[in-house]
């Protein structure tokens, strides 16, 4: 069986064991009698991210919700631009939180205006 990564140039060989490749040719097969291969699609997308999620280096999982938050505060406050991986990566966003939570702070509660350091 393979899996197709649209955009990308390989696919990938998944190693079924038999039991596994049958429930999936079942759901398959049940899915596009109903005309719900996009369905299955989507729901085999989430099932594969949250398996690469839960197994991932923490510094490759998507950033917090709060954490989130606080960086576009920050960004806004500070008028400095945020970065896509910073959005995208956990790692990213701590060391953006880390280099600019104390400039950000010190300007809202201090006054201290942000001149880039």
């Amino acid at each position: 069986m393979h899996l197709v990564l649209v955009g990308y140039e390989e696919d990938i060989q998944l190693q079924l064991d038999r039991f596994t490749a049958e429930l999936l040719a079942i759901r398959a097969m049940d899915a596009k009698e109903a005309n719900k291969l996009i369905e299955l699609s989507a729901c085999l997308a989430e099932v594969i991210r949250e398996a690469l999620q839960s197994g991932a280096n923490r510094d490759l999982r998507e950033p917090t919700t709060p954490q989130l938050s606080y960086a576009i505060d920050i960004a806004r406050e500070l008028g400095i631009p945020l970065p896509a991986d910073v959005l995208r990566y956990r790692g990213c966003m701590s060391a953006f939180l880390a280099r600019f939570s104390v400039h950000f702070r010190d300007q809202l509660y201090g006054g201290i205006p942000y001149t880039g350091a």
